[in-house]
């Protein structure tokens, strides 16, 4: 998250009473701010505290945790909270019914023999007359095509 600071400047000014002062100016959240130094010096630690302060308003919903997490589980972490944010269920439990729902399988065959095995089962369709030709034509094609762009990816079994 990139963070803007503000646009706080000093500028020498000329006081009605014809003393010079060092002015710092500028915003913050559109309140503007105007204050008056004898010196340059003085002038910039209040320009730095200034902007040291609207840095801390802008980044005021952040705060430090320590956690156990890598750098990219934390941002996976906060993708998913983004993803839910609105949802009446919990992380938890949505993680507990994936995990109890979604089960790996226990092998896995190339997908050219995968795809094998499809042509030949509706072949066996076609035969019987559950398909017709251009539906078993289109099929074959597009088998042909996957068997090209991924000839070593396995699939599920």
């Amino acid at each position: 998250m990139k963070i803007k600071t503000s646009s706080f400047r000093v500028r020498p000014f000329k006081n009605p009473s014809g003393q010079i002062v060092y002015q710092v100016d500028g915003f913050i959240n559109g309140k503007r701010i105007r204050k008056n130094f004898p010196t340059r010096k003085e002038a910039r630690i209040e320009k730095d505290a200034l902007e040291l302060k609207t840095i801390q308003s802008a980044a005021s919903n952040l705060r430090m945790v320590g956690t156990h997490l890598s750098d990219d589980e934390v941002r996976q972490a906060e993708s998913v909270f983004l993803r839910i944010r609105g949802d009446r269920r919990t992380l938890t439990q949505l993680v507990d019914f994936t995990l109890d729902n979604l089960k790996e399988p226990e092998t896995h065959k190339p997908l050219a023999d995968a795809l094998t095995e499809n042509v030949a089962h509706r072949t066996a369709e076609h035969e019987r007359g559950l398909i017709s030709d251009a539906q078993l034509s289109t099929i074959s094609k597009h088998t042909e095509l996957l068997k090209k762009i991924s000839p070593r990816r396995l699939c599920p079994t």
